[in-house]
């Protein structure tokens, strides 16, 4: 279960031991754990939103409330207001050693127009439960929520990556799920839509599985990014899996530890050579400009050229880290068997049928959440 660290007495004390004030100072550091398409400059009278903090500004937090405090800080936004000066609004979550207490603040940092910092004040905040980010992807901007553990344990985390399927979204139940599971055993995560999905760019009708792959490289890169990350997991359901199974053994078990496949759809490939995909029929060899996964849900011709190209197994058989499987065994989307496949084939891989679940698991959508975030603990070496 997960518990709230921050009691009354800790927000005096930590109140009372973040309030200094210095000159600011150099910061290699960078964080990127709220990222906005465009930085916007300091706006007079009013607030920026909030963006992503500059070394720079970086540095101007730490000096004033860190290294007075003792705290650990992840900063994860900054907004900025002119005032004779500029006031420094910064979010962060923090970690107090000490008191043994962990959540989320906000401090103000005034830097008047010679360039002196004096720390406003801290106010300990509710922390949310996810954060917008923005990145580059395949084909223009992935838009996707972050999610940190309620206590950052020495100021460091693992991270998983979970992605969705075809023609779905970031909060799906089921993903949702899974996210709140791996929160709950102390790991952050990401979950982006894929281009054409979503609130990202893109259509639909130009999407692929290899542009998705692309995406998963770019959700990659961003979370290398971020200082507070230890190892890296995947977790993917249906086209997400398919899309794990093949950007895992391109990028290796360095950068991606684990995965968790979830009714990943390997019929993909088969299907789109057999010329029956979702509910169009079509020559393999000349299909239409345009198909239909379901009503509303157009795909392209480079989708269907693309999914023909795709050695599933044959790719997913190169990938050396831990992999679980989960499928269900009434799942009529993409039949059991196709899971089994990737079982099968890969080298240090475990297998787990739920009997009588369907393709979204909607029997019951805590098992296969419970089942991604053991697997994690254990494959991660979480204590």
């Amino acid at each position: 279960m997960m518990k709230r660290f921050v009691t009354k007495a800790a927000i005096l004390l930590f109140a009372a031991a973040a309030i200094s004030a210095a000159a600011s100072s150099s910061c290699s550091v960078n964080n990127k754990a709220r990222v906005k398409s465009e930085k916007k400059a300091p706006m007079c009278g009013a607030y920026t939103d909030p963006r992503d903090p500059s070394a720079e500004e970086i540095a101007l937090l730490l000096h004033n409330v860190a290294d007075k405090s003792g705290l650990v800080l992840t900063p994860l936004s900054v907004a900025t207001q002119v005032v004779a000066g500029v006031n420094y609004k910064f979010r962060c979550s923090f970690e107090d050693s000490v008191r043994k207490t962990s959540g989320c603040c906000q401090a103000v940092i005034y830097k008047d127009l010679s360039g002196k910092a004096t720390l406003s004040g801290v106010t300990i905040e509710e922390c949310e439960k996810d954060f917008p980010v923005e990145i580059a992807g395949a084909k223009g901007t992935l838009r996707g929520l972050l999610r940190l553990p309620q206590n950052l344990e020495g100021g460091k985390c693992d991270m998983v990556i979970v992605c969705h399927g075809l023609t779905s979204h970031k909060n799906t139940a089921s993903l949702s799920l899974v996210v709140d599971s791996l929160q709950a055993r102390g790991f952050a995560s990401v979950r982006f839509d894929f281009n054409g999905h979503g609130q990202s760019d893109g259509d639909l009708i130009d999407m692929t599985v290899s542009s998705e792959v692309e995406d998963a490289k770019c959700i990659l890169s961003y979370v290398e990014s971020l200082p507070f990350v230890g190892s890296t997991g995947y977790v993917g359901h249906s086209q997400g899996g398919i899309v794990g199974g093949l950007v895992a053994p391109i990028v290796g078990t360095k950068r991606i530890k684990c995965i968790a496949l979830m009714a990943p759809g390997a019929l993909i490939p088969f299907a789109t050579r057999a010329g029956r995909f979702g509910t169009t029929e079509f020559d393999p060899a000349n299909p239409p400009d345009t198909i239909w996964w379901r009503k509303g849900k157009p795909l392209g011709k480079a989708y269907v050229l693309d999914g023909q190209k795709i050695e599933v197994y044959e790719e997913a058989a190169k990938y050396e880290g831990p992999a679980c499987i989960i499928h269900g065994s009434a799942d009529k989307t993409v039949p059991l068997n196709y899971g089994e496949g990737y079982a099968k084939v890969m080298k240090d891989c475990e297998m787990h049928v739920l009997e009588g679940f369907d393709h979204s698991f909607t029997q019951d959508r805590t098992v296969p959440a419970h089942i991604v975030a053991d697997f994690m603990e254990r494959k991660m070496h979480r204590q």
